[in-house]
């Protein structure tokens, strides 16, 4: 049990801490200390890999606390008590110690490190010597700042292990499940830390927790983890043999290596997550290529290592869910992830799989169509009414977009319904009178001040397809990059809001005078007084934006023409060419962005049969294959007809339709819509009666479809049989209802459109009635 531990490296922290204060003023001698430490400070210099000139105590100890690997943190510990002159001995054991990510293992953000590093000295004091109030202000000052968030409470429990709880992922779970409530990650700040604190020390005064000490909380929150341990493995033998498809196809994983990776191999469990990953090098032609690993699938181990007869391999099985898009992962760090099986640490990779092998263990028929949807993107689940066609389809909508599913029905719908708030599921009926104007774009007048013009109007698909696009674009590019394009965009609304309300005069290189009349989110409209052809015109948003972004040198107006690979010049041109130039003059702001993780999005369709597919989506019809969306291996493009925009649809937007298989008025889906579309068929199940109603409507469901069998003609029996959410009822009088109102007026519409062979049900008969005849 953890309270029998010795957590010898307590003493030896509290100890090199108080050493650590000594250096606040003599920053100057800890930095050189830290480089003399060769290859493990590495993570501390600058994107040019020059050294830093200043540095916080707690960044000098994630040193060692770092995904390093017990030995080596040990010797690195070694050298800093012999610098510090640490009496304490060097720990022998790290329980209850949560470590940085070997990526971003500074406290500081190098952009801000000058406000932050001052600022984090402040707090290292103010936590040595309780003085609180000091410690709230920088504590909260600090918040404001990019990556600081939990990790703050991580180097503050390094120090002082029995007043400082650290709230790594694994603590915030275990604390939640000791019946310790956590505040959201939007809620840090020192008043609730404190708050948090004073909890779990009361907790642990009034023995309402098992654990003794904070120390001992955090090292039981890591044991009573799901121990399960993540793998890096390769999917070549000798070079470039990819036994990549047949791995996935046949559930396995073969392999072998020197005699580290056997051992290793042999290590492997079953609910361990397995990491198929090639690895490589970026940028070979620069001067600095860029070591990276490409992420194919991800896997639940699903028994134990055996040798492989005839062989030097081991092996076992894996159930896998393909990665789709296979996603990148660069940096330095990645370089080392060369040999078959590699044990994986990185914070950044299990936080992206975790989501997907969640998605592994949903219910099955959930995850069955999950599995179908990730490879083909496009699926119709089709089947009799009351066959659980909306449930699934919020279901399966939960389970691509990441999240848990719940047990209960409404509490599905409700996290449905905040996932469609947020812009990741879209919904559509399509009907008879639906066409390509309506789903994808169209021209749609607009009257103002008596005049009529037409604009271009997206549809539901092109909106949600740029959402999902603008997002996976954004979780290729690194925070850099992402830094400038806020601060252009930021400048951009600034000047534009600015120029608009103020109603700044401008002028082109050939004297014409206008000003901004309009802002919107596509469109800068101007106004110009002395044209006589036209006193206002409409400037694209995304041009403006994509020049700034870009850099694109402007000296004269063609170059804008050059820059989009144009014929000729157009009106627009000339007045992009200004306000460019004049956006270029305001001052670079400092933003702070994070990382953006890749999301998936969904469209959900319902009743797609009720509308003529291939008309609603014109020649977009070829872009839903999987290999053609932005992100597959033959990605395609194509101008839209209206907005002359260039469209892809990106391969983090999946597609779920609905089909009432018993409506008859409707046609069939025709087949080049049919192929690219998997289908799925939902049948009425009776033990999904047994277990949400009474004996009496499992009597009714049996007469049905006794019935049904009977007299069917054509069509197959699944398509037919009334689904089992019609019969579920608390008691004999709702089922009654149900009959009466549902389930035998559904019957009646069968026999009148010749779908079964019956004479019509006298609406008086009961259900008693129905159960004799």
């Amino acid at each position: 049990m953890a309270e029998n531990k010795s957590f010898s490296w307590i003493p030896f922290y509290q100890e090199l801490a108080k050493k650590l204060l000594e250096y606040k003023d003599k920053r100057e001698d800890l930095v050189r200390f830290v480089y003399s430490l060769g290859d493990c400070s590495n993570f501390i210099k600058k994107d040019d890999g020059s050294e830093v000139e200043d540095i916080d105590p707690f960044t000098a100890f994630a040193v060692f606390n770092r995904q390093i690997g017990d030995a080596k943190r040990v010797k690195i510990a070694k050298s800093f008590k012999d610098y510090f002159s640490v009496i304490a001995e060097v720990p022998d054991d790290f329980l209850g110690i949560p470590v940085m990510n070997n990526q971003r293992s500074t406290f500081f953000y190098r952009q801000t490190s000058s406000e932050q590093i001052p600022l984090l000295w402040d707090l290292f004091e103010a936590e040595l010597n309780d003085e609180t109030s000091k410690l709230i202000v920088a504590f909260d000052s600090l918040q404001k700042f990019q990556g600081i968030k939990w990790n703050l409470t991580i180097g503050m429990y390094w120090i002082r292990p029995y007043s400082y709880m650290p709230l790594d992922e694994l603590s915030r779970n275990y604390l939640t499940k000791i019946g310790v409530d956590v505040f959201k990650e939007t809620d840090i700040n020192a008043e609730n830390y404190l708050s948090l604190l004073d909890t779990i020390k009361k907790k642990i005064e009034k023995n309402e927790i098992k654990e003794k000490s904070i120390p001992e909380i955090s090292h039981v929150a890591f044991e009573k983890s799901d121990g399960r341990k993540y793998y890096y493995a390769g999917f070549s033998f000798g070079g470039n043999d990819s036994q990549l498809d047949r791995f996935i196809n046949d559930g396995v994983w073969e392999g072998s290596g020197n005699k580290t990776v056997n051992t290793l191999i042999q290590k492997v469990n079953v609910g361990d997550v397995l990491i198929l990953k090639s690895s490589s090098v970026k940028g070979t032609k620069t001067p600095n290529p860029i070591p990276f690993i490409r992420i194919s699938a991800v896997g639940i181990v699903q028994s134990k290592v055996k040798p492989i007869e005839n062989s030097d391999h081991y092996g076992f099985y894996v159930k896998y869910i393909k990665v789709e898009p296979k996603r990148d992962f660069d940096g330095n760090q990645f370089g080392k992830y060369r040999q078959t099986l590699h044990l994986c640490n990185d914070k950044e990779v299990i936080d992206f799989v975790n989501p997907i092998i969640e998605q592994s263990m949903k219910p099955e028929k959930v995850n069955k169509y999950g599995s179908i949807l990730h490879q083909k993107k496009n699926l119709i689940l089709q089947g009799a009414p009351g066959t659980g066609k909306t449930y699934n389809t919020a279901a399966l909508a939960l389970t691509i977009c990441g999240e848990q599913i719940p047990e209960d029905h409404e509490k599905v719908i409700g996290s449905y319904e905040k996932l469609q708030k947020k812009g990741r599921i879209g919904f559509v009926t399509f009907h008879q009178s639906m066409d390509y104007e309506d789903f994808v774009e169209g021209i749609k007048p607009k009257t103002e001040n008596g005049m009529v013009s037409y604009e271009v109007e997206d549809g539901i698909f092109k909106l949600l397809s740029a959402k999902a696009r603008e997002n996976f674009e954004d979780s290729q590019k690194t925070v850099e990059i992402l830094q400038k394009q806020k601060d252009i965009q930021e400048r951009m609304i600034d000047f534009l809001s600015n120029s608009q309300e103020n109603a700044t005069e401008f002028k082109t290189k050939t004297g014409s005078k206008f000003v901004i009349k309009e802002v919107t989110d596509k469109n800068i409209i101007i106004q110009i007084p002395e044209n006589q052809v036209t006193s206002q015109i409409s400037l694209r948003m995304a041009e403006l934006r994509d020049l700034l972004e870009n850099d694109v040198e402007l000296k004269r107006v063609s170059d804008i023409k050059a820059y989009f690979n144009r014929q000729f010049n157009t009106l627009q041109d000339s007045y992009t060419f200004i306000l460019v130039n004049e956006i270029r003059k305001i001052k670079t702001k400092t933003v702070t962005v994070p990382k953006t993780e890749l999301q998936n999005y969904v469209l959900i369709i319902d009743e797609i049969n009720r509308g003529n597919v291939s008309k609603i989506f014109g020649e977009l019809i070829t872009l839903l294959e999987a290999d053609k969306r932005i992100g597959g291996d033959h990605p395609i493009r194509v101008t839209l007809p209206y907005s002359k925009e260039s469209f892809g649809v990106p391969s983090n937007l999946y597609i779920i339709g609905t089909m009432n298989t018993t409506d008859r008025s409707v046609g069939n889906i025709d087949y080049a819509v049919r192929r690219r579309f998997a289908f799925a068929t939902l049948k009425a199940d009776k033990e999904l009666v047994v277990k949400n109603s009474i004996p009496l409507a499992v009597d009714l469901f049996e007469a049905v479809e006794l019935f049904i069998k009977k007299h069917q003609i054509d069509m197959d029996f699944e398509d037919l049989m009334v689904g089992h959410s019609y019969f579920f009822a608390k008691d004999e009088n709702e089922l009654e209802l149900k009959w009466h109102y549902e389930i035998l007026p559904l019957l009646n519409e069968y026999i009148k459109d010749g779908i079964i062979n019956a004479k019509a049900i006298n609406s008086d008969m009961t259900v008693a009635d129905f159960l004799l005849a």
